[in-house]
């Protein structure tokens, strides 16, 4: 049995539903020299107003304005929200770098053992030469990190990795930044966030995981 609403109580208001990605327009690209304040206007025009963004953010119109004149930095979460209203690729976003856009939820590409033994064999073999020392449980991480990407890179171009010396080398340089192998977990954490899941649904429930990949 459903109780009565009481007259005096104004009812609680649902949350405004989130665009569907497919009827938001794709409009020209901000300047790249507009920074974040170019970027977060184009995602305001994108769903109709900047109070239409602030509204499906979860933030004030006047903490959106605060954002966009650089007043104040923005929160991670708050980006990451900002980033699925609009449907928008929260990395390019915040740097302006990669796709704009957010890719839809794919399936994970079909495993590739050939592409995992070249990855490790050139991997040892680059170590050697460039006598670098990575401890083993990193660089077991390393090549696991590097197979995901390239494998979605396969899969995305449709055409078989071809390893060569100094594409390595560009992504060993990458990740030699990172010191520990807690810091590349949650690299690999958050690329697979993005690339197999639905951002807009696990942004509440992968809020540490994101904020410490945004760090």
């Amino acid at each position: 049995m459903t109780t009565p609403h009481d007259p005096l109580t104004p009812p609680e208001e649902a949350p405004p539903p989130a665009p569907d990605p497919s009827a938001l327009p794709f409009l020209p690209l901000p300047d790249e020299n507009a920074g974040l304040t170019g970027r977060l206007e184009w995602c305001a025009e994108r769903v109709g107003s900047k109070r239409k963004l602030a509204e499906l953010a979860g933030i004030s119109e006047s903490q959106l304005y605060r954002y966009i004149e650089e007043h104040i930095a923005i929160p991670h979460d708050k980006l990451l929200a900002l980033a699925a209203a609009a449907q928008a690729n929260p990395a390019w976003l915040l740097t302006g770098l990669g796709e704009p856009l957010r890719l839809l939820a794919r399936p994970r590409p079909e495993f590739r053992p050939a592409l995992l033994i070249d990855i490790q064999e050139s991997f040892e073999l680059l170590m050697v030469e460039y006598q670098k020392t990575i401890p083993l449980a990193l660089r077991s991480r390393m090549v696991a990190y590097l197979y995901d990407v390239l494998r979605q890179e396969e899969a995305e171009t449709g055409m078989l990795t071809k390893l060569d010396k100094f594409k390595l080398m560009q992504h060993v340089s990458f990740l030699a930044e990172f010191k520990s192998e807690a810091e590349l977990d949650v690299m690999s954490e958050a690329f697979n966030l993005f690339k197999y899941k639905s951002l807009t649904v696990d942004i509440q429930s992968q809020h540490q995981l994101l904020t410490t990949w945004c760090n």
